[in-house]
């Protein structure tokens, strides 16, 4: 995943928006690049059950990828044009 700190959820949703290379969504395992913004807001009864490993402070978001196998240097390419979104 990408962790990504911005105060601007509306950015992070452009930038993943913006991505021309990753499709969106989840990977049930295919070829393709993929990007999805994963909600991280969780009950205090999910946070006591141990049901979140990840602790996330207000202004940070997580982009998940799933790398497929088009060009790496293209889907880097991708990620460093639609970064400039974040605010």
């Amino acid at each position: 995943g990408l962790k990504i700190k911005s105060k601007n959820i509306n950015s992070v949703r452009k930038f993943v928006n913006s991505l021309k290379l990753f499709g969106y969504g989840y990977s049930w395992g295919g070829f393709e690049s993929l990007a999805i913004l994963q909600e991280l807001r969780a009950s205090k009864d999910e946070y006591s059950q141990g049901r979140r490993f990840f602790r996330f402070d207000k202004d940070e978001h997580l982009v998940r990828l799933h790398i497929g196998l088009e060009d790496p240097q293209d889907l880097i390419n991708d990620l460093k044009n639609s970064l400039r979104y974040i605010k």
